[in-house]
């Protein structure tokens, strides 16, 4: 057995896969609905000081 550290990817990121999938993956309706829901969970977790 080798351990060896892995050799990296240039496309090899937090943000690519995420990317590929609200632009090529989800036609405009999904890409809306995603919004919707991640600012409708925002909104109903904040809080004035």
């Amino acid at each position: 057995m080798v351990r060896k550290a892995c050799t990296l990817r240039k496309d090899d990121d937090d943000w690519g896969p995420a990317g590929t999938l609200v632009r090529d993956v989800m036609d405009e309706a999904a890409r809306d609905r995603l919004v919707s829901n991640i600012v409708g969970h925002l909104e109903a977790d904040v809080s004035t000081p």
